[in-house]
């Protein structure tokens, strides 16, 4: 047995199976993240949209480039704007304006019991409505609901040029929490698992 051969195996082989054996250690711990970050989501907010929670995604790691990345991503251009700004806003803390994500206003519920979102198409079915109207009123713009004679209009929604947030979520601190935990048992696995194949592989080969 030369020399050469001696040293290619068993540690050429497991050379040859370790950055397989880390890119599937990367992207465990990256999914592991990524539930983290969603229930983080799902814990900060009283309602939050399935779409929001499926806009965490992993770019998985392979074998030739070990990175995965958990993301924040969709593929409609205008959701992902949405995405990016309040990310950043729900998370730090901030102003947001609705020309930063391509609209002239947002649309912000009145009542208490909708503070976390609006059911989809309220706004478009409130229009759809005879007794519903576009008004400002003691200094509000949004829109009304007709209630009689003597009554004030109803305020159902308001439009507003800006949003102001406190933070609220804890994406990257869950997120790293998390690659913490499980980045070294997910890589003692992972390598243990490669050096137990290339050890059975070596067996096979010299029976």
């Amino acid at each position: 047995m030369s020399p050469l051969k001696l040293i290619s195996s068993p540690f050429g082989m497991l050379a040859t199976a370790l950055p397989s054996a880390a890119a599937r250690a990367v992207n465990n711990v990256a999914f592991a993240a990524r539930a983290a970050a969603q229930a983080d989501m799902r814990a900060s907010f009283r309602q939050v949209s399935p779409a929001i929670i499926r806009a965490n995604q992993v770019v998985k790691a392979t074998s030739s480039n070990p990175v995965a990345l958990v993301v924040l991503r969709n593929a409609d251009p205008a959701f992902q704007r949405r995405l990016t700004v309040l990310g950043n806003v729900e998370e730090q803390g901030g102003t947001e304006d609705a020309s930063d994500i391509g609209r002239k206003a947002f649309s912000v519920p009145a009542m208490a019991s909708m503070k976390e979102g609006m059911p989809k198409n309220y706004v478009r079915r409130l229009l759809q409505r005879n007794n519903t109207y576009f008004l400002v009123m003691h200094g509000f713009n949004g829109i009304y609901r007709m209630t009689g004679r003597k009554r004030d209009p109803k305020l159902l929604v308001v439009l507003k040029k800006q949003l102001h947030y406190k933070p609220r979520i804890h994406w990257h601190e869950s997120v790293g929490r998390a690659v913490a935990n499980s980045m070294p048992f997910e890589f003692a696995v992972q390598i243990a698992a490669a050096a137990a194949g290339v050890n059975g592989r070596q067996s096979a080969e010299t029976q």
